[in-house]
C-alpha cells in the first residue's frame, strides 16, 4: 500500500541521512552484514528528531520494521532479514535495550498503567506457547498477532471479528494479510484506516500469514466468529479443530494473562500491553 511504501521510504531516508550527518557511508545496500549491523546499532541508540528529542519506542519499532521490509524487497539473492538473521544479533540487542529505556521514560499518560513485554519475554512466549500443532496454542498465536498487527487488543474489538474479514494478497514486499476496513458495525472499530498489513516471514516456521491461513482452515464451517472454542481432544489431521460456538467474553479479556502464565512469565500483563 502507499502508506507502507511511505513508511519504508521515510525510514530508509532517515537512516541514510543519519549516516551522512555522522560521517558514515550512506551506501547501506552495499554494506556487508557486519558493517550494516554496526551502523544499525549506532542508529538505534543515537537517532533523534529534528528538535534533538528521542523518538518514541513505537516510532523506533516502526523504523526497524520498515527497514526490514526494504532489505527484504531487494533483488532475489540479495534479500535478508535484519530482525531474524543472527548476523544482526548485536544491533537487535541494542535495539531491545533502547526500547526498554524508552518505555521507562515514556511520559504518555496512558502508558503509565501498562506493563510491557520485553524482547526476551516475547521470545519466551513464541518458544513455549505459540505452537501450531494444537487448537489452543494456534488460537493463542493468531489472537496475539491479530492484536499486534491490527490494533485489535480490546475485547469489544475482538468480538466483532469474523473469519471472512481478512484479505490475503501479494505485493513487492511479499505475501500479506489485510483487515477489511468495514470490519464490524461500529465505525470507531475500523482500526485499519492506515492500511496496516501483516506480512509473511519468508522461510520462518512461525510465519504469521501461514498461521492465520491454517487457523482459518480449521475453524468450524457453520460459525462465522473468528475466535471459536477450541477442541481439546482432537487429531492433528482433523479438518475442524473448533466447536460450533464462540469463545466467552472472559476469555477474550484475559488472553494475554493466560499466554504469559503458560509461558512462565509472572508479571500481570494485560491485553492493553499490545
Amino acid at each position: 500500500s502507499k502508506s507502507t511504501e511511505k513508511c519504508v521510504k521515510f525510514a530508509v531516508s532517515l537512516l541514510k541521512a543519519w549516516c551522512v550527518s555522522n560521517g558514515e557511508s550512506a551506501d547501506i545496500e552495499k554494506m556487508t552484514f557486519a558493517e550494516l549491523n554496526e551502523i544499525l546499532g549506532k542508529f538505534y541508540s543515537n537517532v533523534r528528531t529534528k528538535t534533538g528529542e528521542y523518538y518514541s519506542y513505537s516510532s523506533l519499532t516502526s523504523f526497524r520494521y520498515s527497514l526490514n521490509r526494504y532489505f527484504q524487497s531487494m533483488a532475489e539473492g540479495k534479500r535478508f532479514d535484519i530482525i531474524e538473521n543472527s548476523e544482526f544479533f548485536n544491533s537487535n540487542e541494542i535495539f531491545s535495550t533502547v526500547i526498554k529505556s524508552l518505555k521507562l521514560k515514556s511520559t504518555d499518560k496512558g502508558d503509565k498503567n501498562k506493563l510491557f513485554l520485553t524482547s526476551d519475554e516475547l521470545r519466551q512466549i513464541y518458544l513455549q506457547v505459540f505452537a501450531e500443532d494444537s487448537p489452543k496454542t494456534l488460537q493463542y498465536k493468531v489472537w496475539f498477532e491479530v492484536a499486534v498487527y491490527f490494533n485489535k487488543g480490546g475485547r469489544s474489538k475482538q468480538r466483532i471479528l469474523t473469519k471472512n474479514c481478512f484479505i490475503f494478497g501479494n505485493d513487492a514486499f511479499g505475501k500479506f494479510v489485510f483487515l477489511k476496513k468495514d470490519t464490524g458495525s461500529d465505525s470507531s472499530m475500523n482500526s485499519n484506516k492506515d492500511g496496516r498489513k501483516m506480512y509473511e516471514k519468508r522461510n520462518h516456521p512461525l510465519c504469521p500469514v501461514l498461521s492465520l491461513a491454517k487457523y482459518l482452515s480449521k475453524l468450524h464451517p457453520e460459525t462465522m466468529d473468528l475466535f471459536q472454542r477450541p477442541k481439546y481432544k482432537i487429531s492433528k489431521s482433523a479438518s475442524v479443530w473448533y466447536y460450533h460456538q464462540p469463545v466467552g467474553k472472559n476469555f477474550l479479556g484475559n488472553v494475554m494473562y493466560l499466554i504469559c502464565t503458560q509461558a512462565g512469565i509472572s508479571k500481570q500483563v494485560s491485553n492493553k500491553c499490545l
